[in-house]
């Protein structure tokens, strides 16, 4: 562990965190409100985005265009030619909406909340690194938002509550860079699932 100063919040990261939190937000807003067709539309979604993803490391047209327009704010994984965050999250919703259905909306919440607000937070004002790039501040924010997500949108005993926090926290902090949504928002849903007996 180290103590360190705060990152500069970067255009590119803030832009992620928009897409994060807005694609989050959309995809929530179609299970609720088309809440029959939210599986066929999460996937059709998911798959354009697996689509658009192969494309870009094999087809030089789609390839040229997409690091013009979205190079200046990928990963270096992502730039290696790893899946991008933004899949992985479309992807993370509809494998939630597909096997654990009962848990989607407080898996949901906590992804596109929590994780965003552990990165801004954490990168802001990070307290002490805990692992990789990965703070405490970051953490205790994941923690706090996956706690009060479980309280209200799935109820459970105290004890329950704080282990499936906790559990998502330490997710979050060991998950891979390049998948960590995927971990992050699988991790609810198979927790809920587990504790109510599968």
């Amino acid at each position: 562990m180290r103590v360190e100063m705060a990152r500069p919040l970067d255009t590119p990261f803030i832009i992620r965190r928009i897409i994060h939190i807005s694609w989050g937000g959309l995809l929530l807003l179609i299970y609720l409100v088309l809440h029959p067709l939210a599986t066929a539309g999460i996937w059709a979604w998911a798959l354009a985005m697996v689509l658009l993803d192969w494309g870009r490391n094999r087809l030089p047209f789609w390839q040229h265009r997409f690091y013009r327009w979205f190079g200046w704010m990928l990963k270096s994984p992502e730039m290696q030619g790893r899946m991008t965050g933004a899949t992985w999250l479309v992807l993370a919703a509809a494998m939630l909406i597909t096997f654990f259905p009962s848990y989607f909306l407080p898996s949901m919440l906590i992804l596109t909340f929590g994780d965003t607000l552990a990165a801004l937070l954490g990168r802001w004002q990070p307290l002490i690194f805990i692992h990789r790039n990965k703070s405490l501040m970051g953490a205790l924010v994941m923690f706090s938002v996956s706690a009060i997500v479980l309280w209200n949108v799935q109820p459970t005993t105290p004890l329950v509550n704080v282990l499936g926090a906790l559990t998502v926290t330490i997710v979050e902090l060991i998950a891979p860079e390049t998948a960590e949504n995927v971990w992050v928002g699988l991790t609810p849903g198979v927790f809920l699932w587990l504790v109510s007996g599968g």
